[in-house]
């Protein structure tokens, strides 16, 4: 078992009292101005609490809420409200002789994790070798070449495929089309949203300094592999995986053979989709680059409308994720839509007329549902779009962002309802990133406050007391099921990942079907999480948790936050 490793935030030395997980926060930290709401599980007879500084000196007090119960956890907390204080420092909350894990407040306290969980970008490449100057100490050799990938029989070709480069897409070896392309999504989004995030020579990635946007460097990376996973009619091999899941190992070691698996409609649009948003964004930086994107994009899409009900599964004997999908509405949404905003030909803009009900579909974007990302991109780009689809965008956004701010207003620990399923953090998250584009459609700050607000559940105040995050926080993830973590023999994980978090279907514990010795403690559903190495179902990353993480945090970052320091080339590194 991992370690745990400290982040630069030190416990302050408070002796006389305990410091505790029982009462949650974000152990981060708050930005001045954004709202600070702690969370009290099952601590009786108290109603006041105290904001204490690092000399142990009370800097607040404060009333709690009444008590209310929570269903998915099985607890009656009570709430400390101290949004109202906003002088920089270091503190920790006080409920009668309980003491909170420490944090701050200050005007840049989320960009180093974000900063982070874009390097784990890097940590995941395939096919490449991480330098010590870039990786530090998880340095390691080039993995998986694959330059002669096996044509399975399900692709209907035969021979070899040339595929290098990409990113693993969890704890696992796997390439995947359709999580990448939710990802990317995610990702290149969030630069349409607030194009100075990640400047150059932010992240010290091989490409920095080259004058691109370290996260478009990032993504391209990705997108270069890609281009690879189209076949000569336009239609998108799924992945390249081996049959089964190897074992856990540095990836140079891996012994099976990787192969390349058949075609679907899915991943078809979601390649579509990417490579629409690429060609706009990667223009002015690479224009014959840019331009094959768009030729890419829209071949993919014909190929996807002759083809519009290919659905991928998993023939016998293969083991490795399916990512199987049924219902392709969204996903041509979404691709239409980034068509239409790229090229703004008349084709995608009647399908999105004649689609029109479907923007009424908002909701928090994961690989098998994009409609919210169809939503979200068009909702930046106004101004070519038809009226009736202005009011639409707009109005969808709206509704679904006030209703979810209701449940937020009467919910425990001041959450959204949102779907605790595998990977229920990038659901989470997604649903906290969707506030954040209402916000920029309407200007109101209560959108911003409640994305905030989600963005602390991720970094602590959750009924499992975890920061989601793995590197940082004062109870940390440490034990990721990641081939890469457990082999290096280095303490804790690596840094800047996110598990994929409570999930009650518990598909790994020891008592179901497919038990694997993971043992959960609490069986609720908000706390079905394990901090195990054999936690596939709870504690394994994907990059399509990441993603919406990542945009999240750094969003809000920018929109909180102190402008970013002039010289990055000496600022956020991975933590030493």
């Amino acid at each position: 078992m991992k370690k745990l490793f400290l982040s630069s935030l030190l416990l302050l030395s408070l002796p006389v009292l305990a410091q505790d997980n029982l009462i949650r926060i974000n152990q981060l930290g708050y930005y001045p101005d954004a709202p600070k709401i702690a969370i009290i599980p099952e601590i009786p007879n108290e109603s006041e609490f105290e904001v204490l500084d690092d000399k142990g000196i009370s800097q607040y007090k404060g009333v709690l809420t009444d008590e209310i119960y929570w269903d998915k956890s099985g607890e009656k907390v009570r709430r400390a409200d101290f949004s109202d204080f906003s002088k920089a420092g270091k503190y920790q909350i006080k409920v009668g002789d309980i003491l909170s894990w420490p944090f701050e407040i200050k005007d840049d306290v989320w960009r180093d994790v974000s900063v982070a969980i874009m390097k784990s970008y890097y940590l995941q490449r395939a096919s490449y070798e991480l330098e010590e100057k870039y990786a530090g100490v998880y340095k390691r050799p080039m993995g998986h070449p694959d330059t002669a990938c096996t044509m399975h029989p399900s692709s209907g070709k035969s021979g070899k495929l040339y595929a290098p480069g990409g990113w693993y897409d969890a704890g696992d070896f796997g390439k995947y089309i359709v999580s990448a392309g939710v990802t990317m999504g995610n990702m290149m989004s969030l630069i349409e949203l607030i194009p100075s995030v990640f400047p150059d020579k932010s992240v010290n990635i091989p490409e920095s300094g080259n004058g691109l946007s370290d996260i478009l460097d990032e993504v391209k990376y990705e997108l270069d592999w890609f281009k690879y996973m189209q076949d000569d009619d336009g239609g998108v091999f799924v992945k390249i995986t081996s049959e089964k899941y190897p074992d856990m190992m540095f990836p140079q070691y891996d012994p099976l053979q990787r192969n390349v698996y058949g075609k679907s409609t899915a991943a078809s649009l979601h390649f579509a989709a990417v490579m629409a948003m690429a060609a706009r964004l990667y223009k002015t930086f690479d224009p014959d680059w840019s331009a094959d994107c768009l030729v890419r994009s829209e071949r993919a899409w014909s190929w996807a409308e002759a083809n519009n009900q290919v659905i991928f599964t998993n023939p016998p004997g293969v083991l490795s994720g399916a990512y199987s999908n049924r219902n392709m509405e969204d996903e041509f949404l979404w691709a239409a839509a980034e068509l239409f905003t790229t090229t703004g030909k008349a084709a995608y803009k009647q399908y999105l007329i004649d689609h029109k009900e479907e923007l009424w579909n908002m909701a928090g974007s994961g690989w098998a549902n994009v409609n919210g990302l169809a939503i979200t991109s068009l909702s930046l780009y106004q101004d070519i779009l038809p009226e009736e689809l202005r009011t639409i965008i707009k109005k969808s956004l709206t509704d679904w962002s006030v209703q979810l701010i209701r449940d937020m207003n009467i919910s425990a620990y001041r959450i959204p309802e949102f779907r605790l399923v595998w990977g229920s953090n990038g659901f989470i998250a997604s649903t906290g990133l969707c506030f954040l584009y209402t916000y920029k459609v309407t200007g109101d700050r209560k959108f911003l406050n409640a994305a905030a607000e989600v963005a602390d559940y991720i970094l602590g105040k959750n009924a499992t007391g975890y920061c989601f995050v793995t590197g940082y926080g004062s109870r940390q993830v440490v034990n990721l099921h990641h081939s890469v973590s457990i082999a290096d023999g280095i303490e804790g994980s690596l840094p800047g990942f996110v598990p994929g978090g409570p999930n009650p279907s518990m598909q790994d514990a020891t008592s179901s079907e497919h038990g694997q010795g993971a043992y959960y403690e609490s069986k609720m559903p908000a706390k079905a999480y394990v901090d195990s190495e054999l936690s596939y179902a709870s504690n394994e990353n994907d990059i399509c948790y990441s993603a919406p993480v990542l945009a999240l945090l750094a969003a809000l970052d920018h929109y909180f936050g102190s402008p970013y320091p002039a010289n990055w080339s000496k600022h956020y590194n991975l933590p030493e």
